[in-house]
């Protein structure tokens, strides 16, 4: 008989089905077991009715309905009797409670950079299962782009947080719009706080309409621009010409 898969995410909230073959004459009773946590290699059959699937001759698969109640992971594997032998599965599975992806920017809000600079954009993602992490980047048309670009670190911790590092060579004259974003599931993205990447020229460093080439800039367009007047002193100006 078999158990399917190492490590099934359940949700709290809702019954997870567990399958299970087996065969055998007599045809066996089957039980869905679980690893009792206080003593070794002491398993107890969990008081769970199973339901018949399918059945071709002695060959039988059987389905349970089981739900974590008092632990955020449960350690289980198939057994059956046919009063002949016992016979338990050796692929034993875990099945662990699921939660949904976080994700949030370790970088500071703004940085500044000129045409060829390589800047580090940090971010640290939770979730169970782990979740993918992507770097996206907001482009002319106010569309948020996906990269194509692997995280060069990833560092995961005992809590399964993992912390990924993304490299990016600024080619542009354009200031840009950084995130990161996540998912665990098909469905559900979660996304990080943006990232200001501003041109800096000269001691300056200009903000234009995210997506505009500063060189673009007319005497009829007005535009904000952020002047770094000091390490210590920065304040906001209208630029205005003409």
């Amino acid at each position: 008989m078999a158990g399917y898969g190492h490590i099934l995410y359940a949700d709290r909230n809702r019954e997870t089905n567990i399958t299970c073959v087996s065969d055998g004459f007599p045809l066996p009773s089957v039980h869905l077991q679980r690893l009792y946590s206080s003593e070794p290699n002491q398993w107890i059959n969990i008081p769970l009715t199973a339901k018949l699937l399918n059945q071709e001759g002695a060959h039988q698969s059987w389905t349970f309905l089981y739900r974590l109640i008092e632990s955020n992971s449960s350690t289980l594997r198939c057994s059956a009797f046919n009063g002949l032998n016992i016979t338990a599965e050796n692929n034993i599975f875990v099945v662990e409670a699921s939660y949904p992806a976080k994700v949030h920017l370790n970088s500071q809000s703004s940085l500044s950079v000129r045409p060829g600079d390589t800047v580090n954009i940090s971010c640290t993602a939770d979730g169970n299962p782990a979740p993918d992490v992507y770097l996206q980047r907001k482009d002319t048309s106010d569309e948020w782009e996906t990269l194509s670009l692997r995280p060069f670190e990833i560092q995961t911790y005992m809590n399964k947080t993992t912390r990924l590092a993304f490299q990016l060579h600024v080619n542009e004259v354009i200031a840009h719009q950084y995130r990161c974003i996540a998912n665990n599931t098909s469905e559900m993205f979660v996304w990080s706080d943006d990232l200001i990447l501003a041109y800096k020229k000269k001691g300056k460093e200009m903000y234009a309409k995210i997506g505009t080439p500063v060189t673009n800039l007319t005497h009829r367009t007005r535009y904000q621009l952020r002047v770094a007047m000091s390490t210590e002193c920065q304040a906001w100006h209208p630029y205005v010409t003409g």
